[in-house]
């Protein structure tokens, strides 16, 4: 997994690029020893499912969150709704399934339908077994990204082998 890092972070730059028309910066990619992230204002998660199983999760602040939408809808968004839900499970749907295209030599699955939690629902998480988490100790990649100049999110991946 380590050595698909710079892959996933020049991929989500082009996914945000592509999808939002927004420049992202990536930070330095680091691992953790648990599959689920720090907890953030709302998370998107995509489930893997194949010979692999995993998880892609997009985690971030309420304010990122409601620009990327306001961005997106060209509407003004001041709580998170269906729109902020949406535009979220897009953008990650987007980045799982170019990210199953350039890992398809050494992993295959299939992906879920995104799912969007707000803080506090990562717990859930945990215990849902239609996730398909991996058994540990499957380390997850995480890489921070930097957008609208000071604000943050972050990018997680964990995918084993089944």
């Amino acid at each position: 997994m380590k050595q698909y890092a710079l892959s996933f972070s020049d991929l989500c730059i082009m996914v945000f690029n592509d999808l939002c028309q927004i420049s992202i910066s990536a930070g330095k990619p680091y691992t953790s020893d648990t599959n689920i992230v720090e907890e953030w204002d709302i998370t998107a998660v995509i489930g893997l499912v194949g010979s692999a199983k995993g998880v892609v999760m997009l985690s971030m602040g309420k304010e990122v969150a409601l620009q990327l939408t306001d961005m997106l809808s060209g509407g003004t968004h001041t709580e998170i709704d269906h729109e902020v839900i949406d535009v979220l499970g897009e953008i990650t749907n987007v980045f799982a399934g170019r990210a199953k295209q350039i890992m398809e030599n050494e992993f295959r699955f299939e992906t879920a339908l995104p799912v969007v939690m707000e803080h506090g629902a990562l717990a859930w998480l945990q215990k849902r077994s239609s996730f398909n988490l991996p058994d540990p100790p499957v380390r997850s990649i995480r890489i921070p990204f930097t957008i609208f100049e000071n604000e943050c999110f972050i990018l997680s991946v964990s995918i084993q082998n089944v």
